[in-house]
């Protein structure tokens, strides 16, 4: 799933590449629809955040999620509960903390 601007979606299981969208049966929907795309970006935050986001602008709401997810790898780091299930990935670590659990 692809979300941009609170205005324009795609869902599916295509992935960018000639295989998917020439050989085999992949297909995503499209779509321009502002409300639906603003719905549907609120529904995830409210589940990966537990925070209603629908009163905020996109760029407030992405704050937001990127604030949380550096807490959440705080907290995680310290064996300490989560808020929501968002957290931030260290780049230089990603593959050592999949490795470490």
């Amino acid at each position: 799933m692809m979300l941009v601007d609170d205005a324009w979606a795609t869902i599916g299981s295509a992935n960018i590449l000639t295989r998917s969208f020439h050989a085999d049966t992949e297909l995503n929907a499209s779509f321009w629809h502002p409300d639906t795309v603003h719905a549907l970006r609120t529904e995830l935050l409210a589940e990966h955040l537990g925070v209603d986001t629908a009163r905020l602008e996109l760029s407030a709401a992405l704050r937001l999620f990127a604030e949380r997810a550096r807490r959440n790898r705080a907290a995680r780091s310290a064996r300490q509960p989560l808020a929501g299930l968002a957290w931030a990935l260290d780049g230089s670590r990603y593959g050592l903390e999949q490795a470490s659990g």
